[in-house]
């Protein structure tokens, strides 16, 4: 039976909770960190996420209690909840390297950096699989392609990678991959590739770059200038993966390609954050429309409730 609620009501309840009152530990204690550049990841947890767990059935329980997901949530809401919780940890690591500065802080920051991106990209295409469920539609680019389009695809593929592919086997040991259609393609059709989608995975494929170099490649070469460490900054680190190329840089160069090691990462995990809040207005408005606007059976059944 799914549980019965006035939708005014619900609205009433959800909008008492935050981090510092319902959260989690985490939430609780270090919300903040995260809320101050990225504040609609609260307002998602608190209007969207909160619904599913035994919150709204007993608010006045024990954190033990509440936190819990109710019985008969659909799974691909427990996915959701799940991801967007698993960005918040990896923002909330992120700041711990820059704060606590362990052996391997910079490396680990931009490993987390990268996952809070990959996660994100993931929460978003749950959640617009979700709403064409419940619209009863199909994603263009995954159902309702035609072969021409297809096919066009492969051309661009083929013009783009097609001639680097020996080298690229001599390199690897493997044949490149042919992705025709990438988690970047679906997530461009959910924003319809707005102005804030290009921003974002500008900012987030320089930093999955950036990523790649510090955890797969050599250790990163830097320069120490009065006692701070100096590295490539993120828009160049393609011509820094070597140490050579670091350490035979002009004073010119210098000046231009590098910055204080600290001073990048914080400017990366805000511009990040940013980024992120300004695409989570999508997803709310998503929600909002489905459950509160057209009451969406489909919807509220994966909630499991009525009003």
């Amino acid at each position: 039976m799914a549980k019965k609620i006035i939708k005014d009501e619900l609205i009433s309840l959800t909008q008492s909770f935050s981090y510092r009152s319902y959260g989690d530990h985490y939430e609780k204690t270090h919300g903040h960190l995260i809320i101050n550049h990225f504040p609609n990841i609260e307002i998602f947890w608190r209007d969207y996420i909160t619904l599913i767990t035994k919150r709204i059935e007993n608010p006045h329980s024990e954190p033990s209690v509440y936190i819990h997901q109710r019985d008969r949530i659909s799974q691909d809401l427990r996915d959701l909840a799940s991801y967007h919780y698993s960005v918040f940890k990896n923002l909330l690591y992120a700041e711990d390297c820059l704060k606590n500065k362990h052996m391997s802080y910079f490396e680990n920051f931009y490993a987390h950096l990268g996952s809070a991106c990959d996660l994100a990209e993931e929460f978003f295409i749950t959640l617009y699989f979700i709403a064409l469920e419940c619209d009863g539609k199909k994603t263009r680019i995954l159902e309702k392609m035609s072969e021409g389009e297809f096919i066009a695809l492969a051309k661009k593929w083929y013009k783009e990678h097609y001639a680097s592919s020996y080298e690229h086997y001599l390199r690897k040991g493997k044949a490149k991959s042919a992705n025709l259609i990438t988690r970047e393609d679906i997530v461009g059709e959910f924003f319809h590739k707005s102005s804030i989608w290009k921003a974002y995975f500008t900012t987030a494929n320089q930093i999955r770059a950036y990523r790649n170099v510090v955890v797969h490649n050599t250790q990163i070469g830097y320069i120490n200038d009065g006692g701070r460490d100096y590295v490539p900054k993120r828009a160049v680190i393609q011509n820094y993966k070597k140490w050579q190329q670091v350490f035979s840089a002009t004073p010119e160069r210098r000046r231009l390609d590098f910055v204080f090691r600290d001073e990048q990462m914080r400017t990366d995990l805000t511009e990040l954050k940013e980024r992120l809040n300004a695409l989570w207005v999508k997803p709310l408005r998503e929600i909002n429309r489905l459950i509160y606007i057209d009451a969406n059976s489909n919807m509220l059944a994966k909630y499991d409730i009525e009003f």
